[in-house]
This record gives structure tokens, C-alpha cells and sequence, in this order.
């Protein structure tokens, strides 16, 4: 590759992707489908409800992360990423909200 992106190319390409509100429609066979899934696959686990994540505690982790090349860790973060993690904080937020959802 002759002119490789920069880092600021890179962020911004990673915040349009996880900043930009997507619209879907209600009616998509996939959402329905996979809401009819998790409804039931949620029924099945009776899942204990944990307290909101916050963004600040999802820079911590990924910052504090010792290590950059390891397997998953306790959260499912494939510690192999964490260098892309913690140099693109624009997906902070996006974690935040996977980890609430």
C-alpha cells in the first residue's frame, strides 16, 4: 500500500460506521426472526439483570487492558484487539451499548 490512511482517517471511518444511526424497519423478516430467538433464548436462560455500563467504565477496561495479544478475557473482548480498541476511542460508546443492551 503506497499512501496507507492515516489515524485521524481511520477514527473517522470507525466513527461513521458506530456514530450514525442506522434506520431499520420494524417489519424485516432478520429482526423478527432473531427478536422471536431471543425472546426465547432469554425465557430459557433467565438472566440475572446487572447494573448499566457506563462509557468511562468501558475506557478503563479496554485502556487498562495489560496486554494487547492474549485470548478472550471474562468480558468476550478478544484481547488480540485491544490495541485497535484502545487507539479508536469513537467505539467506546458503541461498546457501552452492547454491553447494556
Amino acid at each position: 500500500m503506497n499512501n496507507p490512511p492515516t489515524a485521524p482517517e481511520v477514527e473517522n471511518f470507525w466513527r461513521r460506521i458506530y456514530d450514525e444511526p442506522r434506520s431499520l424497519f420494524r417489519d424485516t423478516p432478520a429482526l423478527v426472526q432473531f427478536e422471536n430467538f431471543f425472546q426465547a433464548r432469554n425465557q430459557d436462560l433467565q438472566v440475572e439483570l446487572c447494573e448499566v455500563v457506563s462509557e468511562e467504565e468501558v475506557r478503563q477496561a479496554l485502556v487498562g487492558a495489560k496486554t494487547n495479544f492474549s485470548g478472550p478475557g471474562p468480558d468476550s473482548i478478544n484481547s488480540i484487539n485491544n490495541w485497535w480498541w484502545k487507539k479508536f476511542p469513537s467505539t467506546y460508546r458503541r461498546l457501552t451499548k452492547v454491553y447494556d443492551s
